[in-house]
């Protein structure tokens, strides 16, 4: 004991663990003596470790548990050379190195099970991590979720869906090994029959790339986010996971997306945040503009995108009409030039000009 305590770290560890290592000592100790009556006796099943409590395996390294085993075999075999009958120092040093193969096996099964343990553990709180953010549990139910997987509440958090092309499991242990690679701490479940994924998000960060390395650059993954806590961030993961509901629409493009360039198609399978998000974009924001831009969108698509003709539909100068689609791209992040940009815009326009008729038709019922 008096050559463990001279170790660095030793006095750093708990009463606790300190007991720990003196009890093992001693249990080793007397197991030796023991298993020396009977040197044909299989020693794997009693070493002595068989009772560490997991405590301990947190406590102390399995490289300073190794780092103790032999600094306690150094101390020891210079007594032993005095305790054994001449001619059989040679033996007794066999015995010794021969236990002490022995007891670090023993102790790398005990840091194997306490592994095992502790992962079986995170992938279930991972898993009720997630389950509540989707079910939309109470912020404090979330808080307590993440503190037990070490999620800080109050970082921005991204959000991404994938659909695994492998067992899930291999492909959970390779997102959790990408994730070692880049330094963060990935949070990862299964959620019927996918796989999501949530990470603290840093304002630098390009969120598309860190999902190709998460999951795979040809994998169909949807990126959603950032939200600005933990607690918050249960719509960013709904939209990621309906995000890759829609990936469908998409059959050529096999590239990792955000949640948001995917907005339409979340809007055709019904998603009411979805819906909510472009009305606002695209028919509230030019309605409440004014300066014509809604009688612009009319004009476009009354005219398939032809500028002359919805100039002189409008009319007015080509020139003022191309000054209000760039206005109008500004507004909404859509540009009414672009196929996919057009379609957000007539989808979002229709969406709120139906919902503001139905809400007229409920007030005149």
């Amino acid at each position: 004991m008096a050559q463990l305590q001279e170790l660095d770290w030793f006095e750093a560890l708990s009463a606790d663990a300190q007991g720990w290592v003196a009890e093992v000592v001693d249990a080793g100790i007397a197991r030796f003596l023991s298993w020396l009556n009977n040197p044909d006796e299989p020693l794997a099943a009693n070493t002595g470790l068989g009772a560490v409590p997991a405590a301990a395996a947190h406590a102390v390294s399995l490289g300073q548990t190794l780092e103790l085993l032999r600094t306690a075999f150094v101390a020891i075999e210079p007594v032993v050379l005095t305790m054994a009958a001449s001619g059989d120092e040679e033996w007794l040093l066999q015995q010794v190195a021969r236990y002490g193969r022995e007891i670090a096996f023993a102790a790398a099964r005990v840091y194997a099970r306490v592994a095992e343990q502790q992962g079986a553990r995170s992938a279930r709180e991972s898993s009720d991590l997630v389950e509540a953010l989707i079910a939309g549990r109470s912020a404090a139910a979330i808080e307590l979720l993440a503190s037990r997987i070490g999620l800080a509440a109050s970082q921005p958090i991204r959000a991404a869906a994938c659909a695994p092309n492998k067992d899930p499991q291999v492909a959970l242990a390779e997102i959790e090994t990408a994730g070692r690679k880049l330094d963060r701490h990935i949070v990862a479940a299964l959620h019927e029959g996918l796989i999501v994924a949530l990470w603290s998000s840093t304002k630098r960060e390009r969120p598309l790339t860190i999902a190709r390395q998460l999951f795979g650059p040809q994998t169909s993954a949807v990126v959603a986010g950032p939200a600005e806590a933990i607690t918050q961030a249960g719509p960013v993961l709904r939209r990621a996971i309906a995000g890759l509901a829609a990936r469908p629409a998409r059959p050529d493009d096999r590239e990792v997306l955000e949640a948001s360039a995917l907005l339409s198609e979340r809007c055709l399978l019904g998603e009411t945040a979805a819906q909510g998000e472009l009305i606002e974009r695209c028919y509230l924001t030019l309605r409440d503009a004014g300066t014509g831009l809604l009688e612009t969108v009319d004009a476009m698509f009354n005219n398939q995108g032809v500028l002359e003709q919805a100039a002189r539909a409008l009319p007015v100068h080509v020139n003022t009409l191309r000054y209000r689609l760039d206005k109008i791209a500004s507004l909404t992040g859509f540009d009414l030039r672009d196929s996919r940009g057009s379609f957000a815009i007539f989808t979002g326009v229709s969406l709120g000009r139906m919902q503001a008729g139905d809400h007229q038709n409920k007030g005149t019922l």
